[in-house]
């Protein structure tokens, strides 16, 4: 998604055990937590343990994580 001018990009960022997965863009925050939390569910099934919304600055603004498994 292209960023548009005077417009922040966020980036969504799903992580697995081994560390950072994939990067996504997205012109807004809304769009990126929405698609993040519509997601998680089924990306956990793949092994992704956490999923972050970032500011182009690299602030966090969302966070996720899958809950610890038990033994």
């Amino acid at each position: 998604m292209a960023k548009r001018s005077g417009q922040l990009a966020y980036t969504l960022i799903w992580y697995g055990k081994q560390g950072m997965v994939e990067k996504m863009p997205f012109d807004g925050e809304k769009a990126a937590r929405d698609y993040a939390l519509a997601q998680f569910p089924a990306r956990t099934q793949d092994g992704i343990v956490a999923v972050e919304v970032r500011k182009d600055d690299g602030t966090v603004v969302s966070a996720r994580q899958a809950p610890a498994k038990s033994c």
